[in-house]
């Protein structure tokens, strides 16, 4: 499982994602609202905390995901997501698991 770094409880927590087909490896462009993404505190996402809100970028395949609030984050955890995807035909894949640690605020 991968890190894609640590924040602070309270501070803006977006990442960006390019994604392409699994087929073709063409980029996926115009799937914003196919995306779903949301952060737990396990990796098997029992419990939703945040539902990232998806938009499309300029890069052509690129997504970026936002969070609404961190200031309820647990400091001194990890929170845990995966990208999901649900083509035309109803088929969903979802990307590898991955998490952001989460440390306390001083300020």
């Amino acid at each position: 499982m991968k890190t894609i770094g640590t924040i602070k409880c309270g501070d803006t927590f977006s990442f960006t994602a390019a994604l392409v087909d699994e087929a073709t490896g063409d980029p996926l462009t115009g799937v914003a609202r196919k995306l779903k993404c949301n952060g737990s505190y396990s990796p098997d996402g029992d419990d939703v905390l945040a539902e990232m809100a998806v938009s499309e970028t300029s890069e052509s395949g690129t997504y970026l995901f936002a969070a609404p609030d961190t200031e309820e984050w647990i400091p001194d955890s990890s929170v845990y997501f995966d990208i999901e995807y649900t083509a035309e035909d109803g088929h969903i894949s979802s990307t590898e698991t991955f998490y952001v640690k989460v440390k306390e605020d001083v300020t």
